[in-house]
């Protein structure tokens, strides 16, 4: 009877194990030719800067519209237009209201300088508007090479360093925190994210955990630190020292659904051009990307057409 009730056991843990394997599935993206993602990204930021004189607090809300069209898919991996269609959000100033801005809004395309008091790192960004580039990626959807311009862009400014890496990141985030490795739930991995933007090196270090899979989604909770990278860090860099955490969903077709992510940090500032030799600042971020409704879009291309003069009516939606 005893052996009987062995070879039962063996036999179940033998099903079990072989069940757990057809579960098994790699993150990877699933895309077509042709096929367009819009998505719209939105960062809250809030930094307080601690000095013995003057402690200030700064923030910034600013959102990004894209669009990616898929080129083409090889085994390799593929090629992504992608397409920055809006930049818009506010500035909260040390002193006084906060600065809006908006790169679909005629007023701002007519008269520039109203960006001056917005600060140089911001009007990177909102000059990243308009942008058609070309990405290319591993199979996984990492961003293999510089981005570089669409041939049916015409005339555009060339990225700048910290544009291109920040572009990067951009285009590798669609599509998760994979890893190569077939995968289950429960299933852990390690990630590692960085940036050689040349202000601001950091690198990320996350443990990803798949924590639910369903028909339509697979859910990763990711946990871990940000730092700045020792190799890419100068004496002026500012030091970074803190964690990230958030929970990422992404479709069977290896797109992002839904991310939020947050990350606090303690900052070291070198001040060079003050009497004090640094600064100490703690730095909030929040991170949220989702995919563009229909009628969203239809509202962003309306407005694109209206501003650049080539429609007289304003398409219906809108992105907030």
């Amino acid at each position: 009877m005893r052996s009987t009730h062995a070879i039962v056991s063996l036999l179940v843990g033998a099903s079990f194990a072989a069940t757990m394997r057809a579960q098994e599935l790699r993150i990877r993206p699933a895309l077509a030719r042709g096929q367009q993602l819009w998505f719209v990204e939105k960062t809250r930021q809030q930094i307080d800067i601690i000095t013995p004189d003057a402690p200030t607090r700064q923030s910034l809300e600013i959102a990004r519209t894209l669009m990616v069209e898929v080129n083409e898919v090889t085994d390799e991996g593929m090629e992504l237009l992608l397409v920055i269609a809006r930049v818009h959000g506010q500035v909260g100033m040390p002193v006084g209201p906060p600065r809006s801005f908006d790169t679909l809004d005629e007023a701002l395309q007519r008269d520039p300088e109203q960006l001056a008091g917005v600060g140089a790192a911001v009007r990177s960004r909102i000059a990243e508007a308009s942008k058609m580039l070309i990405a290319r990626t591993d199979a996984r959807g990492d961003v293999t090479e510089d981005l570089e311009p669409a041939p049916q862009a015409g005339r555009q400014e060339p990225l700048t360093a910290t544009q291109q890496a920040r572009l990067q990141r951009l285009v590798t985030s669609l599509f998760g925190r994979a890893t190569d490795a077939p995968v289950s739930q429960g299933s852990t991995w390690d990630h590692e994210t960085r940036s050689a933007d040349p202000q601001l090196p950091t690198v990320q270090r996350a443990e990803v955990t798949l924590s639910k899979v369903d028909d339509e989604l697979l859910t990763l909770r990711i946990a871990g630190t940000v730092a700045t990278d020792p190799a890419l860090a100068t004496p002026q860099t500012i030091r970074v020292d803190g964690t990230i955490e958030g929970i990422q969903r992404v479709g069977r077709d290896g797109v992002l659904r839904t991310s939020t992510l947050r990350a606090d940090a303690a900052l070291r500032i070198v001040l060079r051009r003050q009497r004090m030799p640094r600064a100490e600042a703690n730095d909030r971020v929040h991170v949220g990307l989702h995919p563009l409704g229909r009628n969203q879009r239809a509202g962003v291309v309306g407005r694109l057409l209206l501003r650049d003069g080539r429609s007289g009516k304003k398409g219906g939606g809108e992105d907030e």
